[in-house]
């Protein structure tokens, strides 16, 4: 693609954006789409122009708070994200937010996107992230997504190529289908991360978990402990499979109510970290584990990721508090059958 092609294409969705703002929209979508209209490999040339290279948060549950966590990390530790931050998380979203950035081409710029489940391969064909981090697969928006396995599908046919030019992948140990996903990987370019706290677990199988059984031999998987939806300790007793060793892991687990929590991270150097967490629940502990590691294998010094997640709050949305009529009000995400489970149990933490 020429770089007049790309100059041209982004003047015109620069210039639909700004039209779609003063009639009072967003613009998060639209001007990317015409621009990949116009120029087709527009996020790889858009992208290529970050000095820090690019990473790519995936998970159904999660993304948006996770970024929102690793951007504040990154920031306290002098790099400048080129970050999805409204959610637009498509194709169009992802070549929307390259476009309009201003410090795409500063010294120390970093690209860090949310990216849907399903535009995976399309979008990491383009950006060639350097790091690419699943959070969690669960049930969700089956009518454009079909089942778990059609994603799980996708997102192996492009982890090979991905691997080969330079990607490293970030797998939650703690799911069993995502850590699927280091099947025929070579271990070197894989991160593990998950919790070992067992305390903050809740005893068996939810009715909504999703992978219950071994991806291997088919068989019925055992939990020592559940922590999360099918997120937790687990290993197949036919063919031995299990959840593999952590490079970094959430000790300890502390659920401070409907707002915040405590966390006791170990990373890889064996060195432990106390984190107070402005958010509820053990979904939110795994996303601020998620931050770290993409802080963290970014080169981001400890004491600075501490600060940048401590000082981050809630997203649009997502434990988001208000005050209305002279009272105090949060807002909790619901998406799907999980996300549901987790919020009624973050709210069984508070009195009354």
């Amino acid at each position: 693609m020429s770089g007049l092609r790309l100059r041209c294409a982004s003047g015109v969705a620069l210039f639909v954006g700004w039209i779609g703002r003063r009639l009072g929209t967003s613009g998060t979508s639209l001007p990317g789409k015409i621009l990949l209209r116009l120029a087709p490999k527009a996020i790889s040339g858009l992208s290529g122009q970050i000095p820090h290279g690019c990473i790519v948060v995936t998970a159904t549950n999660g993304k948006t708070t996770t970024c929102r966590l690793a951007s504040a990390a990154l920031s306290s530790g002098g790099l400048r994200p080129v970050h999805n931050s409204a959610g637009a998380n498509m194709a169009g979203g992802i070549a929307a937010c390259l476009v309009s950035s201003d410090s795409r081409t500063e010294q120390n710029a970093i690209g860090l996107f949310e990216a849907d489940e399903f535009w995976i391969p399309e979008v990491c064909s383009q950006i060639r992230p350097r790091l690419l981090l699943f959070g969690n697969l669960f049930r969700d928006q089956l009518d454009r997504y079909g089942e778990l396995d059609s994603i799980l599908d996708r997102w192996r046919a492009c982890l090979p190529d991905l691997v080969a030019s330079g990607t490293r992948i970030l797998l939650c140990a703690d799911d069993p289908a995502v850590a699927s996903l280091a099947e025929g990987i070579n271990p070197s370019s894989i991160i593990w991360f998950g919790i070992d706290d067992a305390g903050c677990g809740i005893g068996a199988l939810p009715h909504s978990a999703d992978a219950g059984n071994c991806r291997s031999c088919g068989a019925e998987l055992v939990y020592d402990q559940v922590l999360l939806a099918h997120l937790g300790h687990w290993r197949c007793p036919q063919c031995g499979l299990q959840r593999p060793s952590r490079d970094y892991t959430l000790t300890e687990v502390t659920l401070a109510g409907a707002t915040k929590s405590r966390l006791v991270l170990v990373d890889r150097a064996c060195a432990s970290h106390s984190v107070e967490l402005a958010l509820p629940g053990v979904y939110n502990a795994y996303n601020a584990l998620s931050a770290w590691v993409v802080a963290a294998e970014s080169g981001i010094a400890a004491d600075r990721i501490k600060q940048g997640i401590e000082q981050s709050d809630a997203a649009f949305g997502r434990a988001e508090e208000f005050r209305i009529d002279g009272k105090q009000a949060a807002m909790l995400l619901i998406k799907n059958p999980t996300g549901a489970n987790e919020v009624l149990r973050t709210l069984e933490l508070e009195s009354g």
